[in-house]
């Protein structure tokens, strides 16, 4: 059977070692959500070309736009990016601004 003395070293150890768990955790989640926000920028950049071709009639491969319009698709769906909702809870998917999905 264990001491008091050697019950109250373990669990200082233990504290020790979930704070040090705590702390890596805590910066992978803050540079995944750099990278999120990142990968938001160039989403609405795409999206704000992309509402500019569409409201023009310029000069441009239509195959370009919609390679574009498939990049922009797969970053939202990996990053969980969708579009900004009004006071009653209605998408406004026609934002130029959208914004990261709460996860």
């Amino acid at each position: 059977m264990a001491t008091k003395k050697q019950v109250q070293e373990l669990e200082m150890k233990l504290a020790t070692a979930i704070q040090a768990a705590q702390s890596i955790r805590d910066h992978y989640i803050k540079k995944e959500e750099k990278a999120r926000r990142d990968m938001l920028k160039t989403h609405n950049a795409i999206h704000g070309m992309l509402s500019n071709m569409d409201e023009c009639e310029g000069d441009f491969w239509f195959s370009d736009l919609q390679r574009l319009r498939k990049a922009k698709d797969k970053i939202r769906e990996s990053y969980g990016i969708v579009p900004p909702k009004d006071d009653e809870g209605r998408s406004m998917y026609y934002s130029h601004e959208w914004v990261l999905e709460d996860r």
